[in-house]
């Protein structure tokens, strides 16, 4: 009968709460779990932005082609009655290597095959998306190769501007200023959590700081934001934490926490989850997700913001 009677108190805490979520504004997410015993009421928000996978800066003059199943971008460059391209491409592993790869090139611009020892004189260092490659010049008489290799775990990239010797000349400076714009996006959370009376204090300046942020479509700055009124900004650790900022002075501030991490991390439900195990909660399903989070557009992107509720997480300062 014990047993009994406690689940019958759970069910009738989950409808209530199931009641009174439902009379709150439909703009505003809610989930009330059953407390623990003298457990203190939490809450956490959270705005996950999605940067997207690779981003570049298009040389003026460059014309970008519609995508091919084998290319990720291509782009046609014209001086008068010539034309010149420019495409980015991969191979899955190494693709048979540096020679190999230099060697096919030269094939294209009809010279001949060369030794290991020639293709390495000819190689130099370049940096692509801050993954380390080799940029590599093959002139042939009428036509020319500028092209970059980064090779990764489990493919190689391919940037290859090609064309007549003088346009490629050229563009050689855009083709540079093209490798140099690459990087690779990632999902950015501005978090802030805490005993649920404070949060709520300073959830309309959470709320404006995050549809402040704009991704830039830059490596630097990624994105900027405009800090609420009597708000600190403190700079990040350089290797986790982009950005640390506070509602305030003293103890009582709560913090917004600002990471970045790899595309792959911008899972909702794992996110979700995470945050709950934080807060003293159960996991929920990915059904479920839309009982904690809702989709928004911020500065043109499709911006997850998330409410959560639940039980004795410290102050803004648990693990993003």
């Amino acid at each position: 009968m014990k047993h009994g009677r406690l689940g019958f108190l759970a069910v009738t805490f989950a409808v209530l709460a199931s009641l009174l979520a439902g009379c709150q504004k439909e703009d505003e997410v809610r989930i009330y779990d059953v407390p623990p015993a003298n457990g203190e009421v939490h809450r956490l928000l959270a705005a996950i932005f999605p940067q997207g996978a690779l981003h570049y800066q298009t040389p003026q003059g460059w014309s970008l082609q519609p995508k091919k199943a084998d290319v990720l971008l291509s782009f046609a460059i014209r001086d008068g009655d010539k034309e010149a391209y420019c495409t980015v491409s991969t191979l899955p592993g190494d693709a048979g290597g540096l020679v190999a790869n230099v060697n096919r090139w030269r094939k294209q611009v009809k010279l001949p095959d060369a030794s290991k020892e020639q293709v390495e004189a000819l190689l130099r260092d370049v940096t692509v998306a801050g993954l380390p490659g080799k940029l590599v010049s093959v002139d042939g008489a009428e036509q020319r190769i500028v092209g970059a290799i980064v090779p990764q775990e489990q493919e190689t990239w391919f940037f290859k501007l090609f064309g007549p010797v003088n346009v490629v000349g050229q563009q050689r400076s855009n083709f540079d200023s093209l490798l140099a714009s690459f990087f690779i996006g990632k999902t950015w959370f501005f978090r802030m959590s805490g005993p649920e009376t404070d949060v709520l204090k300073h959830r309309s300046q959470f709320e404006t700081l995050v549809r402040s942020v704009r991704l830039t479509g830059k490596a630097k700055p990624a994105l900027t934001w405009q800090l609420p009124e009597g708000w600190q900004e403190e700079a990040g650790d350089g290797k986790f934490r982009h950005a640390t900022l506070r509602t305030g002075k003293g103890e009582d501030a709560l913090e917004v926490t600002v990471i970045p991490l790899g595309e792959e991390s911008g899972r909702l439900g794992p996110n979700i989850n995470r945050w709950r195990r934080q807060l003293g909660l159960g996991p929920i399903s990915d059904a479920e997700l839309g009982r904690v989070s809702r989709q928004e557009k911020i500065g043109g992107v499709d911006v997850t913001l998330v409410d959560i509720r639940g039980w004795g997480t410290p102050r803004g300062k648990s693990s993003q």
